[in-house]
């Protein structure tokens, strides 16, 4: 008896799903991630605001979603045109901004303001200049998307006391890849950049001056090893600070390499580098004429004792 009534219940579920779908018509395709680009009125409009900034200042980007569904995330590019007119290469991209709660947004979702769209804004870098654009992706149909354009201007900040280069690699092969790869090489410079002017002000004063310029170790199909050369002035400063920075990263492994990731485990690589810096460290310091503060070589021990704040600067040639 209590099996037939289950065999009841069963032909009752399908036949109230079957009345659901029926119901449901033709949304039922919107429900399940279905849908098909019709006209340019379900294509999103995409705005920002203010037109023209200068560097360092927010801009704004309004994404008014319609029939097709948007991407959260929100890229933005340098057009190839410098401020004063300079055509140049455009260097990929240059930083994103995601609009949390989906991962994308359609007509009516309830994210959505009484318009159907959302807001989002970045605060722009110091050494941008000259025209960009922000872009925004949406699905055709299910399986394919496009994408739009929206351009603004960036006003430039003294060019004299501002100069940063930063390479970005090329190879439409690894194309996903390259991505993650030259996003952490941009935010390795930005992160430079940002230590040396805090909240921007550092370099806007006018005897101040920051340049970043870098030096391809090794770049190929499975390691790319860059060294950056920082140089900074601080207006009334006695004399410029330089220093070095590198960024290693394994393609293989689609990974940033610290190094700690670069010697094998258990190799007591501290120690070892330890014991062929000192020499080296001393060497030099005697050939300059410095000598210790202390007249132990204290200092230049600290420097090169197994820690890994003294060896985060390490470079992967070609054959390593």
């Amino acid at each position: 008896m209590a099996l037939k009534n289950l065999g009841e219940d069963k032909v009752f579920i399908a036949l109230i799903t079957i009345f659901l779908i029926g119901a449901i018509g033709t949304s039922f395709e919107q429900i399940t991630g279905g849908f098909n680009l019709q006209t340019n009125d379900d294509i999103p409009i995409v705005t920002v605001f203010p037109q023209e900034i200068k560097a360092g200042e927010k801009v704004n980007v309004n994404v008014k979603v319609r029939g097709a569904c948007v991407d959260p995330t929100v890229e933005f590019y340098f057009g190839g045109v410098t401020y004063d007119g300079e055509r140049t290469t455009s260097g990929g991209r240059k930083a994103e901004v995601t609009q949390k709660g989906r991962f994308k947004f359609c007509k009516d979702d309830y994210e959505l303001d009484s318009v159907n769209s959302f807001s989002l804004s970045y605060q722009t870098r110091p050494e941008w200049g000259g025209d960009y654009f922000v872009r925004v992706y949406y699905w055709k149909d299910r399986h394919t998307k496009d994408y739009l354009h929206s351009y603004f201007t960036v006003k430039p900040t003294s060019k004299s006391n501002l100069k940063i280069e930063y390479p970005q690699i090329d190879n439409p092969q690894k194309l996903e890849e390259l991505v993650t790869i030259n996003d952490d090489i941009r935010n390795e410079t930005y992160k430079i950049v940002d230590n040396q002017a805090p909240e921007f002000g550092y370099i806007k004063s006018k005897g101040s001056w920051l340049e970043i310029s870098y030096t391809p170790i090794r770049t190929d199909d499975s390691i790319v090893s860059i060294k950056f050369n920082i140089s900074a002035y601080g207006e009334g400063a006695a004399h410029p600070n330089q220093y070095t920075s590198v960024f290693n990263y394994s393609v293989k492994q689609n990974k940033r390499l610290e190094p700690k990731d670069i010697f094998k485990p258990g190799s007591d690589y501290l120690n070892r580098l330890s014991e062929l810096t000192l020499p080296l460290a001393l060497r030099a310091l005697a050939q300059k004429g410095y000598e210790d503060d202390e007249g132990d070589n204290s200092q230049a021990k600290f420097g090169t004792s197994p820690a890994e704040r003294n060896f985060q600067n390490i470079l992967i040639g070609d054959n390593q």
